[in-house]
């Protein structure tokens, strides 16, 4: 579905990574991105490590049916 080219997550889906609370509207984020091909802002919280951290994707189109995201903690 969506790939990540951080290297220690080098073509892992995105539902392999989030838990669907944060992959559903991730997902409607990037079906948007394609449709209208305006720029998506998406902020989630995840939890590693008994650490929570605030982050911001941007997610925007790259081709026409592929898009990048630019993501940033807060």
């Amino acid at each position: 579905m969506f790939q990540f080219l951080n290297s220690s997550y080098l073509y892992s889906a995105t539902p392999d990574l989030f838990v669907p609370a944060i992959t559903r509207p991730l997902v409607q984020c990037v079906e948007q991105a394609i449709v209208t091909g305006e720029i998506q802002i998406y902020e989630y919280r995840l939890t590693i490590a008994e650490q929570s951290r605030d982050y911001e994707a941007r997610i925007a189109l790259s081709e026409e049916d592929e898009v990048m995201a630019i993501v940033r903690h807060h």
